[in-house]
């Protein structure tokens, strides 16, 4: 993906303006080894956004919460 096109989703995104598919295009961006040093700053947060989207439930945390 070029650096123009980077630019323009940041741009979106910070406008609340990407779809799900773009943010999904800058989550690969900011995963691949090779960012940019212009970019690199955006790491840790999409990093972040990764992580946390991952984080499930533990087993039977429903029946807990409703036994509580």
């Amino acid at each position: 993906m070029n650096n123009e096109k980077i630019h323009s989703l940041l741009e979106k995104y910070w406008n609340c303006e990407t779809s799900v598919q773009e943010e999904k295009e800058l989550q690969a961006f900011f995963s691949k080894g090779d960012v940019p040093e212009e970019f690199r700053q955006y790491i840790p947060l999409f990093s972040f956004i990764r992580e946390e989207q991952s984080v499930t439930l533990s087993d039977g945390f429903n029946e807990r919460l409703e036994n509580a």
